[in-house]
C-alpha cells in the first residue's frame, strides 16, 4: 500500500516509522528542521519502551512531488488544514482514501445530524469550505488517534504510550475495503486498530479527555499526572468532560459514563498534551476544533456549560496574550 503521512510531526512521525517498518511505501510531507533531518537521512526514527528503530521514508516539504497515493493520512495541527487542502487533493485518485490522524471536531461532523451546527462554528472547521470543496464525501475517513509522542530532536520521535489505538471509519458509516486494508496494515504496525461504523461516537468519547484535560494542562502548564492525583484539578476536568458527555448525548451519540476510569488511566503517566506542546513551542493551539467547538455546538442544543465556557475563555485569551488573534470586539469566539 502506497501511503503519504502529511505532516509527519509527533503523531504523523510516529505512524510513518510503524507503517514503514510493517512493510508499507511510506511518504511523508513535513517542514522546518524535523523535515530537513529526514530528508537528508531518509529515516524517520521512533523510540519506544522496546527500544529505538529507523524505518525508510522518502521525505519531501513540497507534495507536488509525489505521485499520487492509495491512502493519504493527515495528521497536520487543525489550523493548518485550509492551506493544504488543495496540494492534498492532488495527492489523491478517485478510490483514493484520506484518513484523518487529529485531534478535533473535524468539518464534516455535522452532515446527517438532526441539530444543525452554527454557521459561525462551521466555517472556523473550514474556511472557505476549502476541505469541502476539493474532497470528495466518499474519500473521506474519519479517525480517532490515541497515541502519546513528542518530537524529541529533528528527525527523531518519543511514542509514551503504552498502549496506542487508531479507529477508522467513513463518516456515513458504511463498510470500506481500503479502510479495512489501512485497519490490517495499522494492525501489523503495532496499533490497536479497527473499523468503526459509528466514528462520530468515537471521535466524541476521545475528545471528551481532549476538551476536560488539555485546556487546563494548557492553562497550568502541567502534565496530566499531576492534574489528575490533584482532587481540585481533577474534579475540575471531570466536570467539564460531564457538560461534554451531556452535549454529545442531546446530539443522540452514545456516549459511556466513565469519566472516573478514563482520568485513572493517567495517575501515573506524565502524558505532556499537545496543546501544552503547543503552547511551549508558540504553535496555534487547536482551540477552534476543540474547546471552543464544544461551547458551540453545546450551545446550539441549549446545554448549559459553565466550567467549560470559563476555562474556554481562559485558554483563548492566554492565545491572544502569549500569540495574538484576539477577536474583534463584539465577534462571537465560539
Amino acid at each position: 500500500m502506497k501511503i503519504c503521512v502529511y505532516g509527519a510531526g509527533a503523531i504523523g512521525g510516529s505512524l510513518a516509522a510503524r507503517l514503514s517498518r510493517a512493510g508499507a511505501h511510506i511518504s511523508v510531507v513535513a517542514r522546518g528542521a524535523h523535515g530537513r533531518a529526514m530528508r537528508e537521512s531518509g529515516v524517520v526514527t521512533l523510540i519506544t519502551a522496546d527500544g529505538r528503530f529507523s524505518a525508510p521514508v522518502r521525505a519531501v516539504e513540497d507534495p507536488s512531488e509525489l505521485p499520487q497515493q492509495d491512502v493519504v493520512i493527515v495528521a497536520v495541527k487543525n489550523p493548518a488544514l485550509p492551506e493544504i487542502a488543495l496540494p492534498l487533493s492532488k495527492l489523491l485518485r478517485p478510490e483514493s482514501r484520506v484518513a484523518f490522524a487529529m485531534n478535533g471536531i473535524p468539518w464534516w461532523f455535522g452532515d446527517g445530524l438532526d441539530v444543525a451546527l452554527p454557521d459561525t462554528l462551521l466555517d472556523s472547521l473550514d474556511p472557505g469550505a476549502r476541505l469541502r470543496r476539493v474532497l470528495d464525501a466518499g474519500q473521506v475517513l474519519g479517525g480517532v488517534i490515541y497515541s502519546s509522542n513528542e518530537v524529541v530532536e529533528p528527525g527523531v520521535i518519543c511514542n509514551t504510550s503504552p498502549r496506542n489505538r487508531y479507529i477508522i471509519g467513513r463518516p456515513d458509516g458504511t463498510p470500506d475495503a481500503v479502510a479495512h486494508a489501512l485497519v490490517e496494515l495499522l494492525r501489523t504496525a503495532g496499533y490497536e486498530a479497527k473499523e468503526s461504523p459509528s466514528i462520530r461516537d468515537e471521535l466524541w468519547i476521545k475528545m471528551l479527555m481532549v476538551a476536560g484535560t488539555q485546556s487546563v494542562s494548557a492553562l497550568t502548564g502541567c502534565s496530566l499526572e499531576p492534574l489528575v492525583n490533584d482532587r481540585e484539578a481533577r474534579a475540575l476536568m471531570a466536570a467539564i468532560m460531564e457538560e461534554t458527555a451531556a452535549t454529545g448525548r442531546r446530539l443522540g451519540l452514545e456516549i459511556p459514563d466513565d469519566i472516573d476510569e478514563r482520568l485513572a488511566y493517567y495517575e501515573d503517566k506524565p502524558v505532556r498534551p499537545s496543546m501544552l506542546q503547543d503552547f511551549e513551542l508558540g504553535r496555534p493551539p487547536e482551540l477552534e476544533s476543540s474547546i471552543l467547538a464544544f461551547v458551540a455546538i453545546a450551545s446550539a442544543v441549549s446545554i448549559p456549560t459553565p466550567t467549560m465556557s470559563a476555562v474556554a475563555t481562559l485558554v483563548r485569551m492566554k492565545r491572544h496574550c502569549t500569540q495574538g488573534g484576539l477577536p474583534k470586539k463584539g465577534r462571537p469566539t465560539a
